[in-house]
């Protein structure tokens, strides 16, 4: 039994592991934080609102940090995330009403905002693109996301096809972690340790 229980505590561990290694993104878990980092920042600040049970914001998450580790990005523009579940009043403050969506703010200032994944292909490019455009020193201002009309693409939207299998095969393998971890604990309950 205590052989058992070293191989289910080994496989929590290697689960729970490989979900908390995070790059240069900040993790907003407050307001004062939210205060401190983004309101009073002088300087570009990219902000992720997303959720654990969002299958799309668990397919960007390493993208986004990898973003975040960029020599481009690394020392000037700040990376954030923010769990809207646990994160309610600021993401209604910020008008968030689906995830991901990602706010850019300079010195303290809103100057955009996109939601949702339009390519997740194209992710990390789309991303560079809407921080250069939103993120110009001040005097450049351009204003909140105004994206041209996509052109009409014809036939079948494969990508689109990938994206949602993709985001739905994270939500999926996110869940059965949840099912493995509540499984384990229930069954180490069961053996008496």
């Amino acid at each position: 039994m205590k052989n058992y229980n070293i191989q289910c505590t080994l496989a929590l561990f290697a689960l729970l592991a490989s979900s908390a290694l995070t790059a240069n993104v900040l993790e907003i878990s407050n307001d004062s934080q939210y205060q401190q980092h983004i309101l009073n920042r002088q300087g570009p600040a990219i902000i992720k609102f997303s959720a654990n049970w969002c299958g799309v914001c668990q397919s960007i998450r390493k993208p986004f940090e990898e973003l975040a580790d960029e020599a481009e990005f690394k020392d000037s523009v700040l990376f954030a995330s923010v769990d809207v579940d646990s994160m309610e009043n600021l993401s209604k403050q910020n008008s968030i009403i689906g995830v991901p969506t990602f706010l850019y703010v300079r010195n303290g200032q809103k100057k955009g905002q996109d939601i949702g994944v339009q390519d997740m292909d194209k992710f990390k490019e789309n991303m560079r693109g809407n921080i250069e455009k939103n993120l110009q020193p001040d005097g450049e201002d351009a204003g909140m996301s105004q994206q041209a009309p996509a052109p009409e693409k014809k036939g079948i939207p494969w990508g689109d096809m990938f994206a949602r299998a993709k985001a739905i095969f994270f939500l999926v393998l996110s869940k059965l972690r949840e099912l493995i971890i509540w499984l384990c604990q229930n069954i180490i309950k069961l053996l008496g340790g």
